[in-house]
This record gives C-alpha cells, sequence and structure tokens, in this order.
C-alpha cells in the first residue's frame, strides 16, 4: 500500500450488518435508524423489515441476518483528496483500530483525525 494512505480513526456509534456476505460496517453518521445502542434486531423485530429497506443501497450482501447498533472506535486508511479508501475495522480503543489497520494493511502512523 502506497504512503499516500493515512489512518482515520473516528470514536462514534455504527451498525455492525450480518449479510449473507458475512459482517458489514456502517458509520452511524451515514444512517439513522430505530435501534438503540447495544441493541440487535433480527427478522423476529418488527421494526425489521422497514430498516432493511433503508440499509439496502448501503451494503454490498442481499440478505440480512441481524443488525447490531454498537459505539466504539473505527476507522480505515484513506488517502486525502481522493476516494480512495480501505473498508472500516472497529474496536474497543484507538489502539486496537491501529494495531487491527497495521495488521492488515501493513502501515503505521498516527491517526489524522480522532472524534
Amino acid at each position: 500500500m502506497s504512503d499516500f494512505m493515512r489512518p482515520f480513526v473516528y470514536r462514534g456509534d455504527f451498525y455492525l450488518v450480518e449479510t449473507n456476505i458475512g459482517t458489514e460496517f456502517i458509520p452511524g453518521n451515514h444512517v439513522s435508524l430505530d435501534i438503540a445502542i447495544d441493541e440487535t434486531i433480527d427478522e423476529d423485530d418488527m421494526r425489521y423489515a422497514e430498516i432493511c429497506k433503508t440499509l439496502r443501497d448501503c451494503l454490498e450482501g442481499n440478505c440480512i441476518d441481524s443488525i447490531e447498533h454498537s459505539i466504539g472506535y473505527y476507522g480505515r486508511y484513506s488517502a486525502p483528496g481522493y476516494m480512495d479508501a480501505t473498508d472500516y475495522t472497529w474496536g474497543a480503543t484507538e489502539a486496537d483500530v491501529m494495531e487491527t489497520l497495521t495488521e492488515y494493511y501493513g502501515i503505521a502512523g498516527n491517526p489524522k483525525a480522532s472524534n
């Protein structure tokens, strides 16, 4: 990976969506859903169908098993001024996220943005 990619780590809420292709990540500021923090919903929940419709354009998978609303740290590498970016990763601490990013993508560095 090129040196022009920089780590960006944030603190906030996010959704972990279990789909037919695995766990997909959506930052909380990208979509607003009627799911409380630390709540997980599945097809037995009456809100499920409407929430799945809302998420349809945000996911690669086409079959949703469950949606969890969490809060913590998440981050990715991004190229400032470009649309290039890695997938998001998440963890309990900023250090956890940086460790995972470095392990997956091999670039160490200090996060350039943090909330």
